[in-house]
């Protein structure tokens, strides 16, 4: 994946609050390459999916959890009652995502055996909205 703002592309960005920023995102799947553009600002996002996966923390519910962490093999996302999960996905630091899974119960177990060691975020989804975000630890 590429983020150009106008110059080339790999280069630094500087964001300044209460600025907007239009940006072109280029990735590159199995299928070809896609564009997406859009533009980020401190009070509004209209650049697709970033502003899903970045929710501040205190808008999610807290109830669901993910053990153990740090993990080595199989991760298991607890959702302690939460109603309407329909699947989990795991997103390493350059917000590819790594896993996903279907969920139907109350806990989805994954098998985070083959990701190389680092940081990595959980998301839990109802439908097409996330409803937690956790960041989980793979040794």
């Amino acid at each position: 994946m590429s983020l150009s703002s106008g110059g080339a592309a790999g280069d630094n960005v500087n964001y300044v609050l209460g600025e907007t920023f239009n940006f072109t995102m280029a990735t590159g799947g199995s299928d070809g390459i896609s564009l997406e553009s859009g533009s980020l600002s401190s009070e509004e996002n209209t650049g697709g999916d970033i502003p899903t996966i970045l929710q501040e923390a205190s808008e999610l519910p807290s109830q669901i959890e993910c053990y153990p962490n740090p993990v080595s093999d199989i991760l298991t996302v607890d959702f302690n009652g939460t109603e309407g999960v329909t699947g989990v996905a795991v997103f390493n630091a350059l917000g590819q995502m790594v896993l996903q899974t279907s969920a139907n119960g109350e806990k989805a177990y994954l098998n985070v055996k083959a990701l190389p060691a680092g940081s990595y975020f959980v998301s839990v989804m109802n439908g097409k909205d996330v409803i937690a975000v956790k960041k989980i630890v793979k040794s």
